[in-house]
């Protein structure tokens, strides 16, 4: 038994999606294990954060390990558009692109999307992707029998009714088939909004305190922000 406890003490390992990362002594080392679902995660937006961490921490497999990009991935979309974008079916997306000189990036003005991504592709370029990664998503909506969306938001903006709305397009694009639908909302202080009491039911809400909400929502994607208890405790509400 002392052994055992003496061995603990020297090789530690910690779990977050399928990276597993062990100490040994003054020695780190990483170990990815192979991916049983892929294309399961869907981002919803309202920007990169599900698609960049959930891959970087091994939650969601790269795109060279099989999982498709889709609309929301690599963009930053306005709740309210993504609502409209799953009511229309995309529609209309590939209309009212134009450069914005502001953020040096396309952008749908419409709908207010901004392409952050795609500063060097060229117009039609940048719609070969997009529809492209549309259609990912109207196939895996259509054909998966399982599926987890996200959305995330700062510090409590967001509006119940657009959430709400957001559900039940994703209901009627998904028919029969079981999903599950995450609302992300990062926190230096607790929702103090009576309206989150009108949220649906079947919608999950979480909320994960990061301190200093202006530079969180800054540097997000720096490692230093991303502490491994906020990473652990979303691996432990997705599971």
């Amino acid at each position: 038994m002392k052994l055992i406890k003496k061995l603990g003490n020297i090789v530690n390992y910690d779990r977050i999606g399928n990276c597993l990362k062990f100490k040994f002594l003054c020695f780190n080392i990483n170990f990815k294990s192979p991916f049983k679902k892929k294309n399961y995660f869907i981002s919803l937006g309202y920007n990169c954060f599900i698609r960049m961490i959930f891959t970087r921490y091994g939650i969601k497999p790269r795109k060279k390990d099989g999982e498709l990009t889709c609309p929301f991935d690599l963009s930053v979309s306005p709740h309210k558009s993504v609502a409209e974008l799953l009511e229309n079916n995309f529609v209309d997306i590939l209309d009212n692109i134009v450069y914005n000189n502001e953020y040096n990036c396309w952008e749908n003005k419409k709908y207010s999307i901004l392409y952050l991504h795609y500063k060097d592709v060229n117009l039609d370029g940048l719609k070969e992707k997009i529809e492209r990664h549309v259609n990912n998503f109207r196939n895996l909506t259509n054909t998966s029998l399982d599926i987890k969306y996200f959305i995330t938001c700062y510090n409590n903006e967001f509006s119940v009714d657009i959430l709400n709305r957001i559900y039940n397009a994703l209901l009627k694009l998904r028919g029969d088939k079981r999903f599950k639908f995450y609302v992300f909302n990062f926190i230096d202080k607790h929702s103090t909004d009576k309206n989150i009491l009108s949220l649906n039911k079947n919608i999950i809400y979480k909320e994960y305190d990061v301190g200093d909400i202006v530079e969180f929502y800054k540097n997000w994607y720096l490692p230093k922000y991303i502490k491994p208890k906020i990473l652990k405790k979303i691996f432990n509400d997705i599971k």
